[in-house]
């Protein structure tokens, strides 16, 4: 009695002890993402505050545009007049920053240049550099022809001309919209106001719903096991082919490091909070095995056939074991500065196939072919994002 009771006390010790190790885990990243959140508030606060406009350069990119220019003028804040010889206008340039900075993105604010033909007709917008978005989504962006959507049009028509969004890199191309579209409206001293977005209030319940049935799933797994598949299936095409909300490196690094835009980003705040306050309660992994679109997509795709191959247990704890390793290597090489696209390491961007890089669609195929003979390869070895999701588990098991 004496024996088991000492066992009893030890691993509630130990059990405690795990519990404290997390909370103090999250209190930690939590501390770190309010600290980088107020911090990119006080520099939106500080860009708010500049009344003064940007000084262009008569650099190469400009003369690209308007090669016979000599000089810059500004005839209005942000506005600026391309001078060629004999006082000659060869066109206008306008600038969206500072006096759009209010206006985020995925990674902070879009700065543009919109250049005009001297009939005062868009021939070009060009993405600024000095911004924090994720390249991969810039590029998607680009491919999908965004900046020359606005080509030949007077200003009133680009204000009013719709544009889609670019799948795979909404949060980005929604502020390049809203960015073109209000400061077109300052120079033509026009007032704008966002018209409201049906399809994006559309996406966002049928994003809870999908989030209300993997919740169900996980409280009820034995009810829900009729509805596994449906659960995979709107999973796989409505947070990842339809809306791309997936927790991934690339989301966490811009957070902490950009802070939070919570308008934009809530669904995805609440998937990771719900993703990290469900292992801590009861011990489940709740993201990885019922709401990761990728995940779904591996085990959809492995019911093709029943009959897997069977790792060798030492293989199966060697694979196990190396698995934080790839995380650890990707956190070491940004801390040693190098520059990493963070959306490459992981196959999430492949739902937006048009405009994935082709090593993430190597990276997911690999992965999904894999998958027709062991059951979520990438989930159970590499994932690096499952990585830190299982350090809230409150049981290692």
């Amino acid at each position: 009695m004496l024996y088991q009771a000492k066992e009893i006390i030890i691993e509630l010790l130990i059990d405690t002890t795990m519990k404290l190790k997390q909370i103090v885990t999250i209190g930690i990243i939590l501390a770190v993402i309010g600290i980088f959140s107020l911090n990119r508030k006080e520099k939106d606060a500080q860009s708010l505050t500049k009344t003064e406009s940007v000084v262009p350069t008569l650099d190469e990119s400009v003369l690209l545009i308007f090669p016979d220019a000599q000089t810059l003028t500004e005839t209005d804040k942000g506005v600026f007049k391309a001078v060629g010889g004999n006082d000659s206008i060869c066109g206008y340039l306008i600038y969206s920053a500072p006096f759009t900075n209010s206006i985020l993105g995925y990674g902070g604010p879009t700065p543009l240049r919109i250049a005009l033909s001297t009939d005062k007709k868009i021939i070009n917008v060009t993405m600024l550099p000095g911004n924090d978005e994720t390249p991969s989504y810039i590029k998607r962006v680009k491919r999908k022809g965004i900046f020359e959507s606005w080509d030949s049009l007077t200003i009133d028509e680009a204000i009013n001309k719709k544009v889609e969004v670019v799948s795979g890199a909404t949060m980005s191309s929604e502020a390049i919209i809203e960015t073109m579209q209000h400061r077109l409206s300052m120079v033509n001293n026009s007032s704008f106001e966002k018209p409201f977005d049906w399809m994006k209030l559309l996406s966002n319940i049928a994003v809870l719903a999908v989030i209300c049935l993997a919740l169900y799933s996980f409280y009820f797994p034995q009810k829900a096991k009729n509805i596994r598949l449906l659960l995979l299936s709107l999973s796989t095409l409505i947070l990842g082919f339809w809306q791309g909300k997936m927790l991934s490196l690339a989301s966490d690094y811009n957070w902490i490091i950009n802070g939070i835009n919570w308008s934009a980003s809530w669904t995805l705040i609440l998937i990771l909070g719900i993703s990290v306050a469900l292992p801590l309660i009861s011990g489940k992994s709740f993201y990885c095995t019922y709401l990761c679109p990728y995940g779904a997509l591996q085990e959809l795709i492995g019911k093709v056939t029943k009959r897997k191959v069977v790792i060798p247990e030492k293989l199966r704890t060697i694979l196990v074991r190396l698995r934080p390793v790839y995380l650890i290597l990707i956190v070491a090489a940004l801390l040693a500065g190098v520059p990493l696209d963070l959306a490459n390491f992981e196959p999430f961007a492949a739902f937006a196939i048009q405009s994935a890089s082709t090593t993430v669609l190597i990276l997911a195929g690999f992965f999904l072919g894999l998958s027709v003979f062991i059951g979520r390869p990438w989930c159970k070895y590499f994932c690096p994002t499952g990585t830190l999701l299982t350090q809230f588990n409150r049981k290692k098991k």
